[in-house]
């Protein structure tokens, strides 16, 4: 009988790392970015943002940013970001990007960070639709508060909201460097596909795209 269970153990366990094994990095990413969003959703701080998440839209996920350094410091991730459609307030299939930044001050340590950047404004939408830009030069952005009580009114184009654990109190994405990542749109969609039909147009679908749209949609009721 413990043989057996053995057995059927191993199975589970050969089934489910064949399947990991065969998504792409696309699929990997959109499903890391799922569980980072629901680390966000269910934290116990979590009120401040999904307060704001109302109004966002759109959102970007970092599912983990890398920042280090010694007086130099440097930053990078992958993300996905989503955007609510103008007239039916639906959220759109993911958008991947690449973010990085590159900073000089007094920093020591390295850091793994989960961040999310909601998108306040028509400008702030605009801003990231570009093939590459840096962060708050067309608007501005604000680091959200971590911890609960938080009311604060930030008038600004985008906020960042991380969760992380190091020697750095938080991430700033301002004067970071975001970049729409072609290749992987067109890995995951089509050839030709662009950020705009994808967040906008809403006209870039695959099957089973929609989940990170739907997990949104679930926790925003």
């Amino acid at each position: 009988m413990r043989v057996k269970a053995l057995v059927v153990l191993y199975c589970l366990f050969f089934v489910s790392s064949t399947l990991a094994a065969e998504l792409t990095p696309q699929e990997r990413l959109v499903a890391k970015a799922e569980t980072a969003l629901q680390s966000f959703l269910t934290a116990p701080d979590a009120e401040w943002l999904t307060d704001r998440l109302q109004d966002a839209l759109a959102v970007m996920i970092i599912p983990r940013m890398i920042k280090a350094g010694f007086v130099f410091g440097a930053s990078g991730g992958d993300a996905v970001m989503i955007a609510k459609h103008a007239k039916t307030q639906a959220w759109s299939n993911p958008a991947f990007y690449k973010v990085g930044a590159f900073g000089v001050g007094l920093q020591a340590g390295i850091q793994k960070s989960t961040v999310l950047l909601l998108v306040r404004s028509e400008a702030g939408l605009r801003s990231l639709l570009r093939s590459s830009g840096k962060v708050g030069a067309g608007g501005s952005i604000a680091v959200g508060p971590i911890g609960g009580g938080a009311t604060t009114q930030l008038a600004t184009d985008m906020v960042s909201y991380t969760r992380a654990k190091g020697l750095f109190a938080g991430v700033s994405l301002d004067g970071a460097t975001i970049g729409v990542d072609t290749e992987a749109n067109e890995a995951y969609y089509r050839k030709g596909v662009t950020a705009r039909d994808i967040l906008i147009n809403q006209s870039a679908k695959r099957p089973n795209s929609d989940k990170l749209a739907r997990a949104l949609s679930k926790a925003l009721k």
